[in-house]
C-alpha cells in the first residue's frame, strides 16, 4: 500500500512538471518572430550610351555669302548608363575639339565629304541648318543641329524672293516709313543700309551685269 502511494505521488509530480513547462512555453512572448529575408535581387543591368550637348554660337542669322562664324560654340559628349530600374548614371563629359568634327551645313543627313569645322565656309541661302558629328577614327555620335537663318542679299522685305517689292520696301524705309527690313536689305554688302543699295538693287531688277553683296570699285 505504502508503494503504490509512492508511485501516485511520483506519478502526480511529474505530471505537474509537464502542465507548468507547457504553460511556460504557451504564455513564452520571447519566441523569435521575424519574417525570413528574402534574397537579395541581382543589381540593375546598365545599358551604355552616348549623347551630346551643345553651347550654341553668337552668330544664327547670316546673309548669304558671309562666313560661317563659330565664335562662342561649344559641343560636349557625354557618356552614361541607363540601368534597367530606370535609374541614369551619367559616366563622364568632355568637350569636343573643333579638330575631331566634321559639318554639313544642310537640312540633310551627313555626307561622305563634310569637311573639317574649322576650314573657313561660305554660308548658301540653301543651307538651313548646321549639323555636326564628333569623329575619332572614323566614329563617333551621329551629331546635332543648329539652326541657321539665311537671308538673301537683296530680299529687303523678307519673302525669299529678291523682286520689286524688295525696291519699294527699301525706298520707304530710306524716305523714313515705319517699316522693318530684312538683313538682306544691304544689298551691295558695305555694311550700310542707304542710297547706294537702292542704286544697286535698280540696276539687279533691270538687268545690269552687278553682283548683289559687292561693292564695286571706285572709278578714278
Amino acid at each position: 500500500m505504502k508503494k503504490l502511494f509512492v508511485l501516485l505521488l511520483f506519478i502526480l509530480m511529474f505530471l505537474f512538471v509537464i502542465g507548468a513547462f507547457w504553460v511556460g512555453t504557451a504564455n513564452d512572448t520571447t519566441l523569435d518572430s521575424t519574417e525570413p529575408t528574402p534574397p537579395t535581387p541581382p543589381p540593375p543591368t546598365p545599358n551604355y550610351l552616348h549623347g551630346f550637348d551643345i553651347v550654341k554660337p553668337y552668330k544664327t542669322v547670316y546673309i548669304e555669302g558671309e562666313i560661317l562664324d563659330l565664335t562662342g560654340f561649344e559641343y560636349y559628349v557625354t557618356y552614361g548608363a541607363m540601368y534597367s530600374d530606370g535609374t541614369y548614371e551619367e559616366l563622364s563629359r568632355g568637350k569636343v575639339e573643333y579638330g575631331n568634327m566634321i559639318f554639313n551645313l544642310a537640312d540633310k543627313p551627313f555626307i561622305n565629304n563634310g569637311k573639317p569645322i574649322d576650314e573657313p565656309l561660305t554660308v548658301d541661302d540653301k543651307y538651313v541648318n548646321m549639323r555636326l558629328r564628333y569623329h575619332s577614327g572614323g566614329s563617333g555620335p551621329d551629331g546635332c543641329s543648329i539652326a541657321v537663318t539665311v537671308h538673301a542679299r537683296g530680299d529687303v522685305n523678307g519673302d525669299g524672293v529678291v523682286d520689286d517689292g524688295d525696291l519699294l520696301r527699301l525706298l520707304q524705309y530710306l524716305s523714313g516709313w515705319d517699316v522693318e527690313i530684312a538683313p538682306g536689305a544691304d544689298v551691295n554688302g558695305d555694311g550700310v543700309v542707304d542710297d547706294h543699295d537702292i542704286l544697286r538693287l535698280m540696276q539687279y531688277l533691270t538687268g545690269w551685269d552687278v553682283v548683289l553683296g559687292a561693292v564695286a570699285p571706285e572709278t578714278t
